[in-house]
């Protein structure tokens, strides 16, 4: 019973991570559709923080991409 528990416990937690990943994909495209709208009717205004706040947008992703992967595997081990 118990590990049938622990089953059910790390299948929910993988499913949550995938929901938030899915979550941070929608967010980053979200923000590259909304910086080519802003690129389409003037280019250069402010471009570059635009640029900035989806670099950060994208390893703030990866961070947690390669957190969650080692915690899975933390949990398996």
């Amino acid at each position: 019973m118990a590990q049938t528990h622990i089953a059910t416990q790390q299948q929910n937690d993988q499913e949550e991570e995938q929901r938030q990943s899915n979550q941070q994909f929608q967010q980053i495209q979200a923000q590259i559709a909304a910086l080519n709208a802003r690129l389409d009717r003037d280019p250069f205004t402010n471009l570059v923080l635009d640029l900035v706040s989806l670099g950060h947008a994208l390893f703030t992703s990866a961070v947690r991409s390669l957190a969650s992967e080692r915690s899975v595997h933390e949990k398996q081990t």
